[in-house]
């Protein structure tokens, strides 16, 4: 019985600090006013929405930009749409989608882009730029001294045809400019800032940026239990996109036929399924799920080894 009682008594250990062990983030609130960082901050931004459409016989000219104001609101979606109609009877339409919210472990944005077309024949021209952006901040403290893990990453479909395109010029234009061109760039940023109350930012850690070639990433840091001490989170993600099917002089229209420029899912333009980008703050003592379970396994393998296990003769 001693022995099965040492045995036990490390596994019971085991289970109390499997299910105590684990620091407790306090997030801010939508409706709080936080220590210096304010409550949560958003600005969702639709400010290229649009472009420049020809017509090889009837020149014209069609700009669209701001269409959607920044929101304040977290939890709120900004919605740009526009369309334009050819002399050809062709048409396009353009429609935005962005927003974002607060979770459990940070912050969460969604953000979606679709370029339609229809018809567009020969002496049909188009120029058009997307850019949105969905910019979020949120504070916190720690109530335990702590390692935490920094995650970032963003999931969905982008099914967006890509054609002599490139976005190394320091202007930000794609290089091959006299073909024509389809293409987007999406780029992230996940930090958290340290602050003391009373000495403002002493700390920036590393930042993650994640583009087109790389969906997620994350980095560690420390967290301290102290009343002075808190962090923030920012993120943000944005979107750009663009589409020529004509040289800058229109001497080379390119018809567009079946490509797709969606970014996220517009099978059912009623219900979009966007690109999803989330920023979490995960405490490294946080359970493993299932652990506990493990544990609690074990302890019962063992209770069982024991009603097995051969009595010896008192007698002897």
């Amino acid at each position: 019985m001693k022995r099965l009682t040492a045995i036990l008594t490390p596994l019971f250990l085991l289970v109390a600090a499997a299910t105590a062990a684990h620091a407790a983030l306090v997030w801010d609130s939508v409706d709080s006013t936080y220590l210096l960082g304010g409550p949560p901050y958003s600005s969702y931004d639709v400010t290229k929405n649009g472009g420049e459409f020809y017509n090889w016989s009837i020149p014209y000219y069609h700009s669209e930009m701001g269409l959607v104001s920044p929101v304040k609101d977290i939890n709120a979606t900004a919605v740009g749409n526009t369309q334009v109609n050819y002399p050809s009877g062709a048409s396009m339409s353009f429609d935005s989608q962005i927003g974002g919210g607060l979770t459990t472990s940070g912050l969460s944005s969604n953000i979606a882009t679709n370029i339609d077309h229809n018809n567009l024949g020969a002496s049909d021209g188009v120029i058009v730029r997307m850019y949105l952006k969905s910019s979020l901040r949120r504070t916190f403290t720690s109530t335990e001294d702590t390692a935490a893990t920094i995650t970032a990453g963003y999931t969905g479909a982008v099914n967006f045809y890509e054609k002599n395109y490139d976005w190394t010029t320091s202007s930000g234009d794609p290089i091959n400019v006299m073909d024509p061109f389809y293409g987007y760039k999406i780029e992230t940023f996940t930090s958290v800032r340290t602050f003391d109350k009373s000495q403002g930012l002493i700390a920036f850690k590393p930042e993650i940026r994640l583009n087109n070639d790389q969906s997620n990433a994350s980095f560690t840091m420390d967290l301290v239990s102290d009343p002075d001490i808190y962090y923030v989170l920012t993120s943000y993600i944005i979107i750009q996109a663009e589409l020529w099917n004509a040289d800058p002089y229109f001497n080379n229209v390119e018809v567009l036929d079946n490509q797709v420029f969606e970014i996220g899912n517009w099978d059912n333009p009623a219900s979009v399924d966007p690109l999803m980008f989330t920023s979490s703050v995960i405490p490294l003592n946080t359970p493993v799920p299932g652990s506990l379970v493990l544990l609690l396994s074990g302890l019962g393998g063992l209770l069982t080894a024991r009603r097995r296990l051969p009595h010896k003769n008192c007698d002897s």
